[in-house]
């Protein structure tokens, strides 16, 4: 039987948790987006979820809670869907409990393709070696898809709508210390939120460049399902982390008439 450390190293993954169960054997793959699974579940199942029903800390932890008392291998979760990373409260109940916890799509759907998941599947006549590939590269193909129209949405909205904000800020706060200086002030505060508004520009630029670089190497990866995964749950999931930790300190900086979109406090916080 094909056990949890076996796998990781075959397919170069990495526990984020239960590194100390990684001897575990995994006795068959499931996959389900239920918020309790445990009643088509026996133990020994390693399974995968995009998990769209955990959107709380608690229902993430309740998830782990249960299925690690179900005696299930190990979990994993596909990132770039409901969740860009594996969440902190499912991290730490895993850890708590020894379950293995995959972190991104490509690795969860890659347990359909191991040599123990196919001789099951086969065996038991569920599924012909050939509809096991299918399977898993039409599901490949859609994370793929789904995966660069967020990083060409999100390239699109920095470009028409967030950048453009912020020169008209940035233009703002220099005509106000040109003119504060003609005006003989001695103290103008506009050129230190001047500068600190410049700098973020610039780094959004960049980060937006490197962004667009993952962009265009993805899609020249037709013919390489695998690697187009790989690239864009690492590099395009990171790039697109990066660009928007920086769109989130310009909201703080950007006075609302100029901010094209609602900020996190209009929304959590309608008035």
């Amino acid at each position: 039987m094909l056990t949890v450390g076996e796998l990781v190293s075959e397919l170069g993954l990495k526990l984020v948790a239960g590194a100390d169960d990684a001897g575990r054997g995994i006795r068959w793959v499931h996959i389900s987006e239920l918020e309790d699974p445990t009643p088509w579940l026996s133990g020994d199942e390693l399974l995968l979820t995009t998990g769209i029903q955990l959107d709380t800390a608690a229902r993430q932890r309740r998830f782990v809670r249960l299925l690690s008392d179900h005696g299930v291998a190990g979990l994993g979760l596909g990132t770039g869907f409901d969740h860009d990373s594996v969440p902190r409260a499912m991290v730490t109940e895993a850890e708590k409990r020894g379950l293995l916890n995959l972190r991104r799509t490509p690795e969860a759907l890659a347990q359909l393709t191991t040599k123990s998941s196919r001789a099951v599947l086969t065996k038991l006549g569920i599924l012909t070696k050939a509809e096991i590939d299918s399977r898993y590269h039409v599901k490949m193909e859609r994370y793929i898809k789904d995966m660069l129209i967020e990083l060409h949405t999100m390239g699109q909205v920095v470009d028409t709508m967030i950048l453009p904000a912020c020169y008209s800020y940035h233009g703002m706060l220099a005509d106000a210390a040109a003119k504060a200086k003609t005006a003989g002030i001695s103290s103008i505060p506009q050129v230190a939120a001047a500068n600190e508004v410049g700098a973020l520009i610039e780094q959004l630029r960049d980060r937006r460049v490197a962004m667009a670089k993952v962009i265009e190497t993805a899609e020249h990866k037709h013919d390489d399902v695998e690697g187009c995964g790989r690239l864009l749950t690492s590099d395009g999931a990171d790039r697109m982390a990066e660009l928007r930790e920086t769109c989130d300190a310009l909201e703080l900086m950007v006075g609302d008439e100029f901010w094209p979109l609602p900020k996190y406090r209009e929304i959590l916080f309608p008035v």
